[in-house]
């Protein structure tokens, strides 16, 4: 059902709710522009089992509650110090950049800024910055480069952006202070209004008191420490340690979604190898590794289909 694809689902309108997955449905959002929403929810994660209707699951819930522990851990406060040293970071880059004649496109930005270069092609300022182990994207239609910052952006990593443009040994903490007095995003865009504010993100500010919050967490789950899981995802019922021990390799797990194809050659073989594979067992004339999960798989379908992309 998930995927890149259309699927078509025939039933009656008593039987609606019975159908695995969910309907999208377009709609508009706060300020009257389209929007794609969840029109209709079937079986999820959160439906118990003695209700559910079929053993159509993904690991989603599994993202889902990382990304609950990582606002618990930080809270508000946590959240909002992170945001603002990635938008410094950006404003910084974009002060730099500035400084020695190219041209920051997008005046409002957040963590991500598009700069037209002056005295330099973006293939090589591209070439450059890959040389120091930094990937950026290319706009050759309109010869932009576009340079995104986020939390694992370091001091270096800026240095090494100017530092390819041109910026003869750029002084961080003097851009930093003239970064302070630049506005990149309007005020009515800055949220003022209460966010996390229950108790439970106020706790467990610590690494071990978090480590006991979701240790009394998994005391009261069901898993396979306990027995056979006969109603979840495959992942869930059996993940040998061998085949999850690629996960914590980072060159396996860090790459990014339009890194260029000469750093994507391993992921690639194993790809292939895997689809003949499939394609011996099954005797299939093809086969697509494209995802199941309904979010990855409209991602995957809006980056296939010419009037979304």
């Amino acid at each position: 059902m998930g995927g890149p694809h259309a699927a078509f689902f025939a039933v009656k309108e008593e039987f609606k709710r019975l159908i695995p997955g969910r309907v999208i449905g377009i709609s508009k959002d706060s300020t009257g522009c389209p929007a794609i929403r969840m029109a209709l929810q079937t079986r999820e994660q959160h439906i118990k089992k003695e209700r559910a209707t079929s053993n159509i699951r993904t690991s989603q819930a599994l993202l889902a509650n990382v990304a609950a522990f990582y606002a618990i851990y930080h809270g508000s406060e946590g959240l909002k110090e992170i945001a603002s040293e990635m938008h410094n970071k950006a404003k910084t880059l974009s002060v730099g950049l500035e400084s020695v004649g190219h041209t920051v496109v997008n005046g409002t930005f957040f963590d991500t800024i598009t700069v037209n270069l002056k005295g330099i092609t973006p293939e090589d300022y591209v070439a450059c910055c890959v040389e120091k182990g930094i990937n950026i994207f290319v706009d050759y239609s309109h010869g932009t480069v576009s340079i995104s910052v986020d939390e694992a952006t370091t001091e270096g990593h800026v240095v090494s952006l100017l530092e390819a443009a041109g910026l003869q040994l750029p002084v961080i903490g003097v851009l930093s202070k003239l970064a302070e007095q630049k506005r990149a995003m309007p005020l009515q865009m800055l949220r003022k209004s209460v966010f996390l504010g229950s108790s439970i993100f106020q706790k467990y500010k610590s690494e071990s008191e978090l480590m006991r919050y979701i240790h009394r967490l998994h005391g009261k789950d069901y898993g396979l420490t306990h027995g056979c899981v006969p109603l979840v995802s495959c992942t869930m019922k059996l993940s040998p340690a061998a085949a999850m021990l690629s996960l914590s390799w980072s060159e396996f797990t860090n790459l990014h979604l339009l890194a260029p194809k000469e750093q994507t050659r391993g992921h690639s073989a194993l790809c292939l190898d895997l689809e003949q594979k499939i394609r011996d067992i099954t005797a299939l004339d093809a086969v697509s590794l494209q995802p199941n999960s309904g979010a990855r798989g409209e991602y995957c379908w809006s980056s296939c289909d010419p009037l979304v992309s």
